[in-house]
């Protein structure tokens, strides 16, 4: 109730800033027949239909309706006494369907809705209300914390009951898929500071670089940007200050994956370096991310570069990067590449798979297990 009755002293609001405004259109046209003066008037507040479609939910969650007009009162002050506050007539958009209803709520918050008409909903038609205001934000939450509109919409239509589905209500996901695809296409587009891909993505590190660990020698987590081709490198202080500590020691993996990055044009690839976890039974570690349009060993070389370039800066360039005993991945030959690349500069995949033959026929030198086992 106390929403309503903020958005209604807003639209009292607006609508005596229209007024003031429509006063001074009429005496500049007055005194100037070719002035073109316009003033945009501000986007209606809609949030009212969100708060009265919760309530009207519980006595008709078959039908969609569209609300045909509404009023508020034009008090001023509104108590918490039994007297109008607002009126609305609505109608189901279904096209069998005659349900109308006109609801009236009172300052004291008590809602009463006069039903008339039949409820009758053709087999196959769909319906649902627009996706607006507060509802739509918090879709695009779920969407900018990585849900995609596939994921979003099976989640939502699971709330709807078999009545709903079958009455041909579809409020909870949109009238069709492509209403969740917008609104994750919006959410993206909220994130974007430039609609420049490049100036967009620079401006972001600079602002990561004054949240995340600003007072760092390495401060921000995008730390290299390539747009042609796409590139994008990202760890923290934080990540470099845990590989030092225990990168020699704990063992350490690596994957990639095309499945999380959506782009219709080209596949990207999400790389992850991670370390296991510090304590028994928690989630592994993450050092070091990479977004990339391509998948090879040279990709993933220039990857670990950067990385090892930013822990020397760091702990400076005498001190060796600590190798771990195990990295593992999957049987990918570019993670195998690199790894006997990166960790083992001087041995070859020949000399690697004669080293691992050693190991397991217990005739392994003290330097085969000094150095890097890259296990698949």
């Amino acid at each position: 109730m106390d929403k309503l009755k903020k958005l209604q002293q807003d639209q009292h609001k607006k609508q005596h800033q229209k007024n003031q405004q429509n006063k001074i259109i009429t005496a500049v046209a007055a005194a100037d027949d070719d002035n073109n003066y316009n003033i945009e008037n501000p986007k209606r507040n809609l949030e009212w239909t969100l708060i009265l479609d919760e309530y009207v939910w519980h006595s008709n969650d078959y039908c969609v309706f569209s609300y045909d007009r509404h009023h508020f009162t034009t008090r001023t002050t509104i108590g918490m006494t039994n007297q109008f506050f607002m009126s609305v007539d609505v109608h189901c958009k279904f096209s069998t369907c005659t349900c109308i209803f006109h609801a009236t709520l009172t300052e004291n918050g008590r809602l009463r809705i006069n039903y008339l008409g039949r409820i009758v909903h053709k087999a196959g038609e769909v319906h649902a209300r627009p996706i607006r205001g507060s509802r739509r934000e918090e879709l695009q939450q779920f969407t900018s914390l990585g849900a995609t509109p596939g994921a979003l919409y099976l989640q939502q239509l699971k709330s709807i009951s078999t009545a709903n589905k079958e009455a041909g209500n579809r409020n909870a996901v949109g009238s069709s898929r492509s209403v969740l695809r917008k609104i994750s296409s919006e959410a993206n587009s909220k994130l974007r500071r430039d609609d420049d891909l490049d100036k967009s993505l620079r401006e972001l590190k600079i602002e990561q670089a004054k949240k995340v660990f600003p007072g760092e020698v390495i401060p921000g987590y995008l730390q290299e940007i390539s747009t042609d081709p796409l590139r994008l490198i990202c760890f923290t202080a934080g990540g470099i200050a845990a590989y030092h500590h225990f990168g020699s020691t704990m063992p350490l993996s690596w994957d990639a994956t095309g499945g999380i990055i959506v782009n219709r044009n080209k596949r990207i690839f999400y790389y992850e370096l991670t370390m296991t976890s510090l304590s028994k039974g928690g989630s592994s570690l993450p050092i070091s991310v990479m977004l990339s349009a391509s998948h090879g060993t040279m990709d993933i070389v220039h990857w670990m570069n950067c990385f090892i370039e930013k822990y020397k800066q760091v702990y400076g360039f005498s001190n060796p990067f600590p190798k771990p005993p195990v990295i593992h991945s999957d049987r990918a030959s570019v993670f195998l590449l690199a790894g006997i690349q990166i960790f083992n500069q001087d041995e070859t995949m020949d000399r690697y798979i004669e080293r691992c033959w050693r190991i397991l026929q217990r005739t392994a030198t003290k330097r085969d297990l000094e150095i890097t086992i890259v296990h698949a």
